[in-house]
C-alpha cells in the first residue's frame, strides 16, 4: 500500500475496514521489514500467489507481503505491499556497485568482491557495540536504566578475566577484554528490553553481501545508441544546499553530492527554494535535474545507507580547466550521457539565467 494509499485510509472520506494484520509499525520503516512475494503474469490472472487460497480480484498489485499463513479466521493475513520490490528496481535501473562500510568486515577471507567476510582476528568493536547500545552520555535515561543490568555483569567478567588473562587484572584500560567477555558470552536481551536485530555481535557473521540492491562491480559500462558510457543521466529533483554541498532526490532515494555552486553555476539559482523561479510560479524543485549515481555504501555498524550523486555540469566548465564528469572514448561516443541530456541542461540554464537577469 502505498504513503498516499494509506493517508487516504485514515481520513474521514473513506471509510475501509482495517487490514487484519499488524504491519502498522512496519509500514512506517524506512527498510524492508517482510519478503515481499511477487506473481509471475500467468499465475496473477489467476490471483494465485502460492498461498493456501487464492486473493481476490479486486486485489490489482502483483507485489504483496504476508504476515500470518493462517489465522483465527482460517485465511492468510496479507496485504498488498510492494513499495520497496519498486525501490529495489529503481535502483537496479542505476546500474552502480553497492560497498559495504564496516570495520569488521574484510574482502580478505573471500575471494568474491561482493560478499565480504567477517574476520575476527582485525580487531574487537567499542563496548557500546558489542551491547547493541547507542554511544550515549552516563547522565541519560537510557543509560540509567540499562545500568543495574550492568552492573551485574562486573562480577562474572572478573571471573573470567581471571581465568583466562589473569596477567592483565591490574591493567587500567580492559576495553578489549570487555568486549572479548561480551561477544562469547551470551547476551540477555530481555534485561536490556533489546530485541535481537539491534545487537549487531549476534548477526553481524551472517551478513553478507549487499541486501539484494545491486550485484554489479566497479568499472562496468553501458551499450547504448549513442555510444558506451560509464555512467547514465538521469532526471532527478532539487532538495536543497548543504555547508559540504547539496542533497538531490533520485529514483526514491536521496543523495548527497560534493558539488556547490561554485562548479555547476545553475545550483545557485536553484539555492532559493521559497521564491518561484519562472514566470509560471515553478518553484526550484519543480525542476528536472539531470544526474549521475556515483556510488552507494552500506553502513553495517550506523545501519545506514549513503548514496553519492552527481549533478551533470555545464560544457563550458571543463573547456576553463574545472572539473568535469564527462569523459569521452571517441567524439562519437560521449561518456556521460546523450545529447538529449545537453539539450535538457542547456534549456535549464538559459532559463535560469534569463530569471537572474530580471
Amino acid at each position: 500500500m502505498s504513503d498516499l494509499a494509506r493517508l487516504f485510509r485514515t481520513t474521514k472520506i473513506a471509510q475501509v475496514p482495517r487490514q487484519l494484520g499488524e504491519l502498522g509499525a512496519d509500514r512506517s520503516a524506512t527498510f524492508p521489514t517482510h519478503q515481499v512475494i511477487e506473481s509471475p503474469p500467468s499465475s496473477f490472472a489467476r490471483r494465485d500467489f502460492g498461498l493456501k487460497m487464492r486473493i481476490p480480484t479486486k486485489i490489482k498489485s502483483k507485489y504483496i507481503v504476508v504476515n500470518n499463513l493462517d489465522n483465527k479466521y482460517g485465511l492468510p493475513d496479507f496485504e498488498p505491499l510492494g513499495g520497496f520490490a519498486f525501490k529495489k528496481k529503481k535502483f537496479q535501473e542505476f546500474g552502480i556497485p553497492v560497498s559495504v562500510r564496516n570495520p569488521t568486515m574484510t574482502t580478505k577471507a573471500s575471494s568474491n568482491p561482493l560478499f565480504p567476510g567477517h574476520d575476527p582476528r582485525e580487531g574487537h568493536g567499542s563496548v557500546a557495540v558489542a551491547l547493541g547500545l547507542r554511544v550515549q552520555r552516563p547522565s541519560s535515561l537510557e543509560f540509567a536504566t540499562n545500568k543495574k543490568y550492568l552492573r551485574t555483569l562486573r562480577r562474572p567478567f572478573m571471573e573470567w578475566l581471571a581465568q583466562n588473562y589473569p596477567e592483565r587484572i591490574a591493567q587500567t584500560d580492559l576495553s578489549n577484554e570487555i568486549v572479548e567477555f561480551l561477544e562469547t558470552r551470551q547476551v540477555d536481551e530481555a534485561k536490556l528490553s533489546r530485541k535481537k536485530y539491534q545487537f549487531p555481535t549476534l548477526y553481524r557473521e551472517q551478513l553478507s553481501g549487499t541486501a539484494g540492491l545491486s550485484y554489479n562491480l566497479k568499472g562496468r559500462l553501458f551499450q547504448t545508441p549513442n555510444g558506451v558510457q560509464s555512467a547514465r543521466v538521469l532526471p532527478g529533483r532539487y532538495i536543497s544546499a548543504r555547508s559540504t554541498g547539496s542533497r538531490f532526490a533520485l529514483g526514491g532515494f536521496i543523495g548527497n553530492s560534493v558539488t556547490s555552486g561554485l562548479h555547476v553555476k545553475y545550483l545557485n539559482k536553484l539555492a532559493d527554494v521559497r521564491r518561484p523561479l519562472d514566470a509560471e510560479g515553478r518553484y526550484a524543485r519543480e525542476f528536472t535535474i539531470p544526474l549521475i549515481p556515483k556510488a552507494a555504501h552500506l553502513n553495517l555498524v550506523k545501519k545506514r545507507f549513503d548514496f553519492e550523486v552527481e549533478p551533470v555540469k555545464d560544457q563550458d566548465t571543463s573547456r576553463k580547466g574545472g572539473f568535469s564528469t564527462v569523459k569521452r572514448f571517441s567524439p562519437r561516443s560521449p561518456i556521460g550521457g546523450p545529447d538529449k541530456s545537453q539539450l535538457v541542461l542547456s534549456s535549464l540554464l538559459g532559463l535560469l539565467e534569463t530569471v537572474g537577469k530580471k
